[in-house]
C-alpha cells in the first residue's frame, strides 16, 4: 500500500474579486462516486450561485476538473493545479462563484480560482496514511502511563480507551513499525500485558 498525503476534514474559504464572491471547500474523498455526490450538495445549497467549479485527485491516479460554465481553461484547470501542488490526494475542492457584476477577463478568472482554493487548502489540517496495525490492550490502571509512552514512542493514536475494572486501550501503529513495537511492548511489560492484533487498516499517522 502506497502512502499518501490528505486531508483530516472539510474546511472552507471565501475570496471576492471586484464583487464576484467565490467561495471554496476542501473535502477528504475516497472515490469519484463520492466527490459526486459532495460536488451534488453543494450545487444544491447554493442553487443561485453562477458556477460550481470543481477538481479533485485520488490515490489510485484519477485525476478530474470541471469550469462548469466559465472560459475554457480559466476555473477547473487552475484548481486543479493547486491540488497537485499540494500533493495531496484522496481530495476535493469545489469553489462556488455568486457572480458581482463585473466581468473578470480569463487573467482574473484564473487569479481568482487559484486564490479561493488556495484559501481553501490554507484552512485544512493535512495528515498522512497509512497501512497500520489495530491493536487492543487490556492492563491495570498503574500501567496506563508506561502504555502510552511506548505508542507515543513509535508514533502511534488511541482511537479509544474504556475504563471499568481494567482500562481497555485501542490503538493504531504503522505496519512498519511493528516488530519493533512488539519487541518493546515484551521488554516493557515482561508478559504482564498482551497487546492483540486485531485488525489492518489505513489510517491517518502523525507528520
Amino acid at each position: 500500500m502506497k502512502e499518501y498525503l490528505t486531508i483530516k476534514e472539510a474546511v472552507y474559504g471565501e475570496y471576492v474579486e471586484k464583487r464576484s464572491k467565490f467561495i471554496s471547500g476542501i473535502y477528504p474523498v475516497l472515490s469519484e462516486t463520492e466527490a459526486s455526490d459532495i460536488l451534488s450538495k453543494v450545487k444544491s445549497d447554493n442553487f443561485g450561485a453562477n458556477h460550481n467549479v470543481y477538481a479533485y485527485i485520488l490515490s489510485d491516479g484519477t485525476a478530474r476538473f470541471s469550469d462548469d460554465g466559465e472560459p475554457h481553461g480559466t476555473a477547473g484547470k487552475p484548481v486543479l493545479e493547486v491540488l497537485e501542488g499540494s500533493m495531496l490526494q484522496n481530495v476535493l475542492i469545489v469553489v462556488t462563484r455568486y457572480f458581482g457584476g463585473v466581468l473578470l477577463g480569463t487573467g482574473g478568472l484564473v487569479r481568482a480560482y487559484t486564490a479561493a482554493a488556495q484559501n481553501a487548502l490554507s484552512n485544512s489540517s493535512v495528515v498522512k496514511m497509512c497501512e497500520c496495525v489495530v491493536y487492543s490492550a487490556f492492563l491495570d490502571y498503574s500501567k496506563v502511563d508506561k502504555l502510552t509512552a511506548v505508542i507515543d514512542k513509535f508514533e502511534g493514536s488511541i482511537t479509544d480507551t474504556v475504563y471499568e475494572e481494567k482500562v481497555k486501550i485501542v490503538f493504531n501503529i504503522q505496519k512498519i513499525k511493528t516488530p519493533d513495537f512488539v519487541k518493546s511492548i515484551k521488554e516493557s511489560f515482561s508478559g504482564e500485558m498482551i497487546a492483540k492484533e486485531e485488525k489492518i487498516g489505513i489510517f491517518p499517522v502523525k507528520i
